[in-house]
């Protein structure tokens, strides 16, 4: 998630596709078991392997990474404080409880949230405790930058000696590490700061990194556009890729949808070549639907609301994770008579109500 600018000199269709994960991580965080699966498989894999695809080996690259990574994750780490805490007082009011001891809870609870870092519920923390209070949906920001700062460490070993292809395969290998130490361990334990979270992060930053690289070096993508069978049968194989990791996610008893917030994975080969495979038929997909957006109006509305969430990603990510602290949505589904009804009407007004809030909080002229 990149921070939000004008829409000058970006790729509307890499936004869209932003927006599309944006919009998915918001649905699977409404309740859906199903929906949250499916969804699962790919959203927050899609982000690493865009911030891949656009990383540069820079230090002010990794400067600028933390200056925008670090700065909405603390911003929104104060407002939880005080919004939950406020939230709190007013409920222990409601109930006649001692307001005194309800606050200083509220306020030590966001506290250690905010330093821990971890944005889910885990079996083994750091220490030893199983009840160490979570932040939430900005866990990815601090997981990111441990994934670019991994990633540039990697890209400046140098070894004069050494072709490229070995050093490649060297830096490869690193990553692979990297990765199963971050998978391994969280198995045992989660480290304060989304470390580990960073490290498989690291695997997904790595292979936008590399396709990059690949088209930049060899410069395929005009030989690849010549042929539309070519495209056909890899859009083919994608789809069966990602309906395998799908199926593995909704029919077995045990949770085994691919969660990077906690390390999870099934089955890590089969969990990464599905969302790989799954993000490359939604970025041909942006492609498809900015190329016919003119035409079509219908097609045209989806574009501009997709990049709308795309370009402001992290301040919907943001907005979304206070919605959820604050906002009784258990209740409110309690009021609908049917759940899919409720699902949708509470997903039309969550859209509306972020493109307000984003729209009042950036202060200019709103894209759509």
């Amino acid at each position: 998630m990149h921070l939000a600018s004008k829409n000058t000199g970006r790729l509307d269709y890499i936004d869209m596709a932003r927006g599309l994960g944006m919009l998915s991580i918001i649905i699977g965080h409404m309740g859906s078991s199903v929906v949250s699966d499916i969804v699962f498989t790919y959203h927050v894999p899609l982000f690493f392997l865009i911030s891949g695809f656009f990383y540069k080996d820079k230090i002010e690259t990794v400067k600028k990474y933390a200056c925008r990574l670090l700065k909405p994750y603390f911003i929104t780490w104060i407002l939880l404080i005080v919004l939950c805490t406020i939230k709190a007082g007013v409920k222990a009011i409601a109930n006649s409880e001692e307001v005194g001891g309800v606050i200083t809870y509220s306020i030590k609870y966001w506290l250690v949230a905010g330093l821990y870092g971890g944005g889910s519920t885990y079996a083994n923390s750091f220490w030893g405790y199983n009840d160490i209070p979570i932040i939430g949906a900005t866990w990815f920001f601090i997981a990111l930058l441990w994934a670019i700062i991994l990633l540039f460490l990697i890209e400046k070993l140098d070894i004069k000696t050494w072709s490229k292809t070995l050093l490649r395969v060297i830096k490869t290998c690193i990553v692979g590490i990297i990765f199963f130490v971050g998978w391994f361990s969280a198995k045992y334990s989660w480290w304060p700061l989304s470390i580990q979270a960073g490290c498989t992060g690291l695997g997904f930053l790595y292979i936008g990194y590399m396709y990059r690289l690949w088209k930049l070096d060899h410069k395929r993508e005009e030989e690849y556009n010549k042929s539309k069978w070519s495209q056909w049968i890899i859009a083919i194989i994608a789809i069966l890729l990602w309906l395998q990791s799908i199926v593995r996610a909704i029919n077995v008893e045990d949770d085994t949808s691919m969660s990077l917030v906690r390390n999870w994975f099934s089955n890590p080969i089969l969990d990464i070549v599905g969302a790989v495979s799954v993000s490359w038929l939604i970025v041909q997909g942006m492609i498809k639907i900015e190329k016919n957006s003119e035409k079509k109006a219908t097609l045209h509305i989806i574009k501009r609301i997709l990049v709308f969430f795309g370009v402001y990603s992290d301040i919907i990510l943001c907005i979304h994770l206070i919605d959820m602290n604050i906002m009784p949505w258990d209740k409110i589904y309690s009021y609908v008579p049917f759940y899919a009804i409720a699902f949708i009407l509470i997903f039309i007004f969550k859209l509306s109500l972020y493109y307000g809030v984003t729209k009042i909080i950036t202060r200019r002229k709103c894209i759509l």
